[in-house]
């Protein structure tokens, strides 16, 4: 590109172009040929030149040098052009003396993999150090002088930039060019208490705490206990008053609640507590507590929420997500919690609730809410009269989150997704669909309560009710959005319907064992895997660009097949099976995999289950079939 083409660009082109150079180039090269163009370009690219500041850091001495050779930088060319700081790897700690140090060398570990990659200021990522936990580790007068000597020149760094906004920090390069558009405090391991100072920007309006833990590591250390609330209430509270968001999300196995109750009680951390404080309580907009630890859930306990709601001014709180895990106690808590707060624009509940929870966030937070998710892994589905309450009660919502029974298309189940469509303004639907039958007397008073024995004209019934339910296709999902966007219609009052998308999330709840599921015995329903598009997420979107509304498009999950045959079923159930499978679809030829399809929403009454045939003549029947 010839020079006059470069002049005649605006500034904000040349301002985009050079982001994406440095974003391709991680040594900068390119930004200073850039640079070499002319003066205005010289200009632009040294602006986006020192936007970004990234540090690896090893040890005390790297960390110090690195941060010299930008002090002498940024004296130069300006603190104030710096807007994001990225802050790879971690001091070590102080280590149990048995426990051998992991080098780069070691085949598979950790700084191993990433001895090759770079970052933008071309200090090698190959000098981290694996993190161990602190919680271990005494703060004796030695430890303290070490962890001073090794945080706070980096505190008086971030105190020399005024234009800071996002702060991240990871263990790993993790976040990439993520934080672009989130201001937040990003760590992979343990909040220390020394180091405090890193959320004293004066612009930081985001705190993102992340701690993580593995089985290996809790092998060889008796706890690692990452995140300390005493330590994370006092950066949420020392925290400017931008501070509006904060998630906390902590990867540990072995604990069962989300913060350590045990609080440091250090005279330098009472010391450092009281530097440099706005004061009062932190007001914040967003709050998302929550743990995991791969799929495992790990639960908010009910001091938890006593202590954020005494700890922190939630009046202004706008956005909610709590994953409160399976402890039975924690529903009461959760509804307390929604009766005091303000009214709400978003709300996500990853954890039990009950049908005085949805009350709950009818009553206090339904004209105001905008999305709502609730988790599909509870024991509560909802169904066509909870739907109808939150439709009449949520008038502004536009997305919504929820589970509910798959019953074969009856009319319980329309009702349900006319009752979604009640809501005028909503634009988008999650729903989890379980596809599990399960009997609603499942327990034989003729036996004292023993579990009922299924002759096999019942377990045919199952398994044909479990086949229409595990049926889920394009023409199905069409019939659902069809259904949703008339019932829409009637409350409108939009010169264009606003739903737009539909997405069903096929899925089982036989893992919770919250019930005995009506299926034949030795769980033969739970291997009826008609293939992997039962599991695959659909979603059903109009394209924005019709003027007329009546273009879908349908996409799908990808498709990995589990052919059924005489081998994947147990011998004597498979002439059952395969009775069961024709009745419903009389052209089977033997293919699994593509002879099948979904059946239509009849929205007839609840199929009976006390009889063992009794309802099947809604359904298909062979010739002779009586």
């Amino acid at each position: 590109m010839s020079r006059p083409t470069l002049e005649a660009l605006p500034e904000n082109i040349l301002d985009l172009v050079c982001e994406y150079l440095s974003c391709c180039d991680a040594k900068r090269k390119s930004l200073f040929a850039f640079s070499l163009v002319s003066n205005r370009c010289c200009a632009v690219s040294t602006r986006q030149r020192f936007k970004r500041v990234t540090l690896s850091v090893h040890d005390c001495d790297s960390l110090i040098y690195a941060l010299g050779k930008w002090d002498q930088m940024l004296v130069k060319y300006g603190y104030g052009k710096v807007k994001q700081l990225k802050v790879i790897g971690n001091l070590p700690h102080y280590m149990f003396k048995e426990l051998p140090m992991i080098t780069k060398e070691d085949p598979g570990s950790f700084l191993y993999i990433l001895n090759d990659t770079y970052d933008f200021n071309d200090v090698p990522e190959s000098h981290y150090r694996y993190c161990w936990g602190s919680v271990h580790r005494e703060l004796n007068p030695k430890t303290i002088a070490f962890q001073e000597r090794g945080w706070q020149p980096l505190a008086d760094f971030i105190l020399k930039l005024p234009a800071l906004q996002d702060l991240a920090w990871s263990l790993g390069n993790l976040l990439s060019d993520e934080i672009s558009g989130e201001r937040r405090y990003d760590r992979s391991d343990d909040i220390d208490p020394h180091e405090y100072a890193v959320a004293t920007s004066s612009r930081l309006s985001y705190i993102c705490a992340m701690g993580r833990s593995s089985a290996e590591d809790e092998e060889r250390i008796a706890r690692c206990d990452e995140l300390n609330e005493a330590v994370l209430m006092a950066l949420i509270n020392r925290a400017p008053p931008t501070l509006e968001g904060v998630n906390i999300n902590s990867c540990v196995e072995f604990i069962q609640c989300c913060f350590d109750v045990n609080l440091p009680t250090t005279p330098l951390f009472k010391k450092l507590r009281g530097d440099h404080s706005y004061g009062g309580k932190a007001r914040l907009k967003s709050l998302t507590p929550q743990g995991y630890s791969d799929e495992i859930a790990f639960p908010l306990c009910r001091g938890c929420l006593q202590r954020w709601t005494e700890r922190t001014d939630l009046e202004v709180l706008e956005h909610l997500a709590i994953n409160s895990g399976s402890a039975g106690d924690i529903i009461d808590a959760v509804n307390v919690l929604l009766s005091v707060l303000n009214p709400l624009e978003s709300l996500e509940l990853n954890g039990p609730h009950n049908v005085q929870t949805i009350k709950h966030i009818n009553r206090y937070h339904g004209l105001h809410l905008r999305m709502l998710y609730l988790t599909h892994t509870t024991e509560l589905a909802i169904d066509s009269n909870l739907m109808s309450g939150i439709a009449s009660s949520c008038p502004n919502l536009e997305n919504i989150r929820f589970k509910m029974l798959r019953t074969g298309g009856n009319r319980e189940e329309v009702a349900t997704y006319q009752a979604l469509g009640k809501m005028p303004r909503l634009k988008r639907a999650t729903i989890a669909m379980d596809t599990l039958v399960f009997d609603p007397h499942p327990y034989s008073t003729e036996f004292s309560g023993k579990p009922r024995t299924y002759n096999t004209e019942e377990q045919m019934y199952f398994i044909r009710l479990e086949l229409i339910n595990s049926a889920i296709d394009e023409t199905l999902l069409r019939a659902i959005f069809a259904t949703i966007s008339q019932s829409q219609a009637g409350v409108s009052t939009a010169a264009k319907l606003p739903f737009m998308s539909l997405e069903v999330v096929p899925w089982r709840r036989w893992e919770l064992r919250a019930a005995r599921p009506m299926r034949a015995p030795d769980g033969l329903c739970n291997n009826l895997d008609i293939n992997a598009r039962r599991q695959s997420k659909w979603e059903c979107s109009r394209d924005p660009r019709d003027t007329h509304h009546d273009v879908l498009h349908v996409t799908h999950g990808p498709f990995t097949y589990d052919l059924l045959d005489g081998y994947s079923i147990y011998p004597g159930w498979y002439a059952i099976f395969l009775e069961a499978w024709k009745s419903l679809w009389p052209e089977f030829t033997g293919d699994f995999e593509t002879n099948w399809h979904s059946l239509p929403l009849t929205g007839q009454e609840e199929v009976n289950t006390d009889g063992p045939r009794a309802g099947f003549e809604r359904f298909p029947k062979q010739q002779g079939e009586v």
